[in-house]
């Protein structure tokens, strides 16, 4: 579910560049930093120890992101 949610941001992130939208343009930041965080506070809680997640570690997953647009 995570990787959706930055599939989307980034994607969301790409249109508003795109049709230089700067109010949306800080909404999806703002949902791509919330979701940092939330990944962040997910390992601080389970101590890293996460065999069922099946995401990627949010930094690499940012970057593929970036990639693939």
């Amino acid at each position: 579910m995570r990787s959706e949610i930055y599939k989307a941001s980034s994607v969301c992130l790409y249109q508003m560049i795109s049709s230089n939208n700067l109010k949306g343009l800080s909404t999806c930041v703002l949902s791509l930093i919330t979701c940092q965080l939330w990944e962040s506070l997910n390992i601080l809680e389970y101590g890293g120890s996460s065999t069922d997640r099946s995401v990627q570690p949010p930094s690499q997953l940012g970057e593929h992101s970036w990639i693939t647009m």
